[in-house]
């Protein structure tokens, strides 16, 4: 009779060997991954469609020796995928640099914009994650994973306008339309500016503005040039006052404290939109025009 105790043995040490070489290899790629740190976290996780989206990542070398990042193309890789099925559009990739070194110990932070890497316009669940490559390193070092929502928000507010600098490119003058926007995440209530064009219902752009205290009750309104003049409360008794052009680019930005009254939007008497009521603290966030641009009043 054959004896199988024989084969057995050997079938035995053939998976022992097996599993060994398994666990050194999983252990060689945990160490590695740990000597390189890559965290993913962006500006929040709610967004308007049409706002620009932000992310950042932090590279922490724990290697003991300094590592470059950033000096070839594809040095790392920005993946977003929608969660509820579909393609999600490539615009680009992150550009190779001359490098930037980091030394043993130390942390380097990359920001940069996904709406500049991908199309995000339609309202869904997307998870984002990213993928870095460096010289001499055979694997790459993956990120953790986060989820955000594009959202349509809550409208507050809407109204058409047209202007001289809306023009397509037959010539013809587009109307457009300024909505106020409330987006609710998990950092609280947000205001956002959106644009669209009233002639094919599309987001041009939407701005975020400032965050929002829950009594919170913007105003706006538009004036003869078609700039939108918005006042919106985000303290206890601070109110910010933000003047877009029709393209919705910042022309001012001012901050007023409810003391002893609560601000408001007013009209002078040349026909300007004011501010009423309460009273103008200087904030290193204000924006002004610049003194030689400063006679073409953004409020007519």
């Amino acid at each position: 009779m054959m004896d199988l105790s024989i084969g057995m043995k050997t079938d035995r040490r053939g998976f022992f060997r097996v599993v060994f070489f398994l666990v050194v290899a999983i252990g060689s790629l945990s160490s590695a991954r740990a000597q390189i740190e890559v965290e993913l976290s962006m500006t929040g996780d709610q967004f308007v469609i049409g706002e620009p989206v932000f992310a950042m990542v932090e590279v922490t070398n724990n290697a003991g020796k300094p590592v470059t990042i950033g000096n070839f193309p594809g040095w790392m890789d920005v993946t977003v995928e929608s969660k509820g099925g579909g393609v999600t559009p490539r615009l680009g990739s992150l550009s190779a640099t001359d490098g930037v070194e980091i030394q043993s110990g130390r942390s380097f932070k990359i920001p940069f914009e996904v709406t500049d890497l991908y199309v995000l316009n339609k309202r869904a669940r997307y998870e984002i994650k990213t993928s870095l490559r460096i010289v001499g390193w055979e694997s790459a070092f993956s990120s953790n994973e986060i989820h955000f929502d594009l959202v349509e928000g809550k409208l507050l507010w809407s109204m058409d306008y047209s202007s001289p600098m809306l023009v397509d490119e037959n010539g013809s003058q587009e109307v457009h339309s300024y909505s106020l926007i409330s987006c609710a995440g998990k950092d609280g209530r947000r205001l956002v500016v959106q644009i669209k064009d009233t002639d094919y219902g599309k987001v041009v752009r939407s701005v975020p503005v400032c965050r929002m205290v829950s009594f919170s009750k913007p105003e706006a309104r538009i004036d003869q040039r078609s700039n939108l003049h918005l006042l919106c409360q985000y303290g206890r008794s601070y109110f910010t006052y933000n003047v877009y052009n029709p393209k919705g680019d910042l022309m001012v930005r001012l901050t007023y404290q409810a003391a002893p009254a609560r601000p408001s939007l007013g009209t002078n008497e040349e026909g300007l939109i004011i501010v009423e009521g309460g009273f103008r603290v200087p904030m290193d966030t204000d924006y002004l025009p610049e003194p030689d641009t400063a006679s073409a009043d953004p409020r007519r």
